[in-house]
């Protein structure tokens, strides 16, 4: 499942930023499971972060409070953490 910009009417586009715009505002809310792959997707390109590191933080964040909203996303995005790093002596 991968949904696009290209694949979105105008209005489907409207509703989309507009949706994101809340986001990153911190206010989830319920939208077409499509809407929360493309921001999964941005996410994982680096949009709207200023770091791979904050990118990460940002998807989990979005995996954690979306889950609560819809549950479907979890398959994709999981409740994702911190990957440890393996110590090399």
């Amino acid at each position: 499942y991968y949904p696009t910009y290209a694949d979105m009417t105008t209005g489907q586009l409207r509703g989309y930023f507009s949706w994101r715009t809340k986001l990153r505002r911190g206010v989830y809310e319920r939208a077409p499971l499509s809407f929360a792959f493309v921001d999964m997707y941005e996410l994982i390109n680096g949009v709207g972060a200023s770091s791979p590191l904050d990118a990460f933080i940002k998807l989990r964040t979005f995996a954690q409070e979306y889950a609560e909203i819809d549950e479907r996303v979890v398959p994709y995005a999981g409740r994702p953490t911190l990957p440890t790093t393996a110590s090399t002596r």
